[in-house]
C-alpha cells in the first residue's frame, strides 16, 4: 500500500499577502582626496630635537678624554605643532639639562609629501624621516673636576607657513602652521665645572635646542 507524504503548502503572493521587499542597496560614497598646499614659508632656522642625554665626570687632576655613547633609538618624521617653536641654548639647572617638551604631531603621509617637496627645494638635507640609533658615540675632553654633557638627537629644520587643504568640505582647514622637518642626527657637547662655569652655578652651551614659548 502506498504511503502519502503531506508537505506544507506554499502560499503564492497575492494583493492581500504581498511578498516582502528587500532593503535598498546603499550607494557607495566616493572617498575625498584633499589637495594640500604649503606656502608663504618663512625659515626659522634649525635646532636639535634632543632624544638622549649622556654625561661623564672627570674626577682626576688632569684633563682627559671621555667617550659618550647614546642609549636610545628613535625615528622622527615631519611634524606639526600648534605652538610657536623657539630655539634656545641648552641650559643646566642643578646639573641637569633643561629641555622643554613640545606637543607636536606627525602630519599625514600626503601632507608630509607636499611639505617635503616644498622644503627640499631650498634645503636638500631635509628628509621625510630620520633616525637615531643606540650605540652612536663621541669622544670629548673634560677638564679636571668637570662634568661633560652630550645631547644626541635629530637636527630639525623649523619653518612657519600656511598649510591648507582643498577639496574636502569635512576636512579641517586650519592645520598647525609650525613645521619641523628632520635633517640628520647630531651630537652637541659641552662641559660644566670649575674651568667652564663657576662652581655651583648654572651655565648655557652653544647648543641650540627646540623649545616652545610656554615651556621656556
Amino acid at each position: 500500500m502506498a504511503l502519502a507524504v503531506l508537505l506544507p503548502a506554499c502560499s503564492a503572493a497575492s494583493p492581500s499577502n504581498p511578498a516582502p521587499s528587500l532593503p535598498p542597496v546603499p550607494t557607495p560614497t566616493a572617498k575625498c582626496s584633499p589637495t594640500f598646499v604649503y606656502d608663504n614659508v618663512k625659515d626659522q632656522g634649525t635646532a636639535l630635537d634632543v632624544l638622549d642625554v649622556e654625561t661623564a665626570y672627570n674626577g682626576t687632576a688632569n684633563s682627559a678624554p671621555f667617550t659618550l655613547t647614546s642609549s636610545h633609538s628613535h625615528s622622527v618624521s615631519i611634524q606639526a605643532s600648534a605652538q610657536t617653536i623657539t630655539r634656545f641654548r641648552a641650559e643646566l639647572d642643578g646639573g641637569a639639562v633643561v629641555v622643554a617638551p613640545i606637543p607636536w604631531d606627525p602630519v599625514g603621509y600626503v601632507a608630509g609629501q607636499v611639505i617635503y617637496n616644498v622644503l627640499h627645494q631650498s634645503n636638500s638635507s631635509i628628509q621625510e624621516q630620520a633616525s637615531v640609533s643606540a650605540g652612536s658615540s663621541i669622544t670629548i675632553t673634560i677638564p679636571p673636576g668637570a662634568k661633560g654633557y652630550g645631547l644626541y638627537g635629530i637636527m630639525m629644520d623649523v619653518t612657519q607657513g600656511d598649510l591648507s587643504s582643498e577639496g574636502c568640505a569635512d576636512l579641517a582647514q586650519d592645520i598647525p602652521e609650525t613645521i619641523l622637518a628632520p635633517t640628520q642626527y647630531e651630537w652637541c657637547v659641552f662641559t660644566e665645572g670649575p674651568d667652564t662655569f663657576p662652581e655651583g652655578g648654572y651655565g648655557s652651551s652653544s647648543c641650540l635646542v627646540i623649545g616652545n614659548q610656554e615651556g621656556h
